[in-house]
């Protein structure tokens, strides 16, 4: 797996060890390019643990992280964001720093992991690393194979999912309430809903109503119109459009954040893949599922021995766990 990733980029530049792990970690990141923000003030690192990294530059700029007496700074985060310009899209919320550093840890732990089974000093020949990391990988981090009865499984508990759902066309004018409105507050909104429903029943325009009252002014702009929304994720539109007809408007609609008002513009039925269509990607999402699992286990095992700890509180989201420390030997 590490050869074919490396053979792919090889051609083009040399890569070290530490972005080659980091590539096999990153599976899946996008390649928008973004110009990186800053990351902000972070505290004084900690005294180092007692485990050695394989790799230990001088610290520069401010410390992110610690693994083992690695401290992972940003100057060397944004080092491995320029090799790999596909993680710039990573880079525009605070989550997603934290999941680009996750990968950094992860990929610092990997290789502490693998010179150590191997027996290898941490100055070893780069090939020879490599090497040491593709054996852990392969004994550790292999997924199992998927089984004809978990193919089963999968089809039979995500079957409605695969392909394009079952979808609703409406208009809708909403009237918000804030979340700790008082009685009168919330009375007033539905007020103004059952005022637009009288009016769109009345025979009035409800694209015109929708462009004079709805409560953004994107939708104003589109007379409401919010297109078709898949009932996967609004399944109360299954229920308030049941029986409606093109252009029939609708009960108004308590939601949590407020009352809507719509208009019923059509529906879309569901379009499923057939088994046979979707089975490779069925399996190859348990095969992830299985790699997943097993690396996040293997690394937070080992996380045991060595030590982590999130030097950035606003990147805590890295190491969810807390501070890791190196156990005694």
């Amino acid at each position: 797996m590490i050869k074919r990733i490396y053979s792919s980029i090889g051609s083009r530049r040399r890569v070290s060890l530490s972005l080659l792990v980091l590539l096999l970690t990153a599976r899946g990141l996008g390649a928008e390019e973004a110009t990186p923000p800053s990351l902000g003030p972070v505290a004084a690192p900690p005294p180092p643990a007692q485990v050695a990294s394989p790799l230990k530059p001088e610290p520069k700029g401010p410390p992110l992280a610690r693994v083992g007496d690695h401290v992972i700074t940003l100057t060397e985060f944004m080092d491995v964001v320029r090799a790999d310009p596909n993680l710039y899209k990573q880079l525009s919320l605070t989550q997603e720093k934290a999941r680009v550093l996750r990968l950094i840890i992860d990929n610092h732990l990997l290789e502490v992991a693998a010179l150590e089974r191997a027996g290898l000093p941490r100055d070893a020949p780069e090939e020879a690393r490599e090497e040491a990391v593709q054996r852990l990988v392969k004994e550790e981090l292999t997924a199992d194979e998927v089984s004809d009865e978990q193919l089963a499984a999968a089809w039979a508990a995500r079957k409605d999912a695969m392909g394009i759902p079952a979808a609703v066309h409406i208009r809708e004018i909403f009237f918000p309430v804030p979340a700790q409105a008082d009685p009168a507050v919330r009375q007033a909104a539905r007020a103004k809903a059952e005022g637009a429903l009288q009016r769109a029943r009345s025979g009035e325009s409800f694209e015109g109503l929708a462009r004079e009252l709805a409560h953004l002014q994107a939708l104003r702009d589109i007379g409401g119109d919010q297109g078709f929304l898949p009932l996967t994720q609004y399944p109360y539109l299954a229920r308030v459009t049941a029986g409606l007809r093109e252009g029939d408007i609708g009960e108004i609609v308590e939601l949590p954040g407020g009352y809507q008002v719509f208009q019923f513009l059509g529906r879309s039925e569901a379009i499923l893949l057939p088994y046979e269509a979707a089975r490779d990607r069925l399996r190859q999402d348990l095969v992830d599922a299985s790699q997943a699992d097993k690396k996040a286990r293997f690394l937070e095992g080992y996380a045991q021995k060595v030590g982590v700890e999130i030097l950035a509180p606003e990147l805590g989201a890295a190491w969810p766990q807390g501070a890791t420390q190196a156990v005694t030997q």
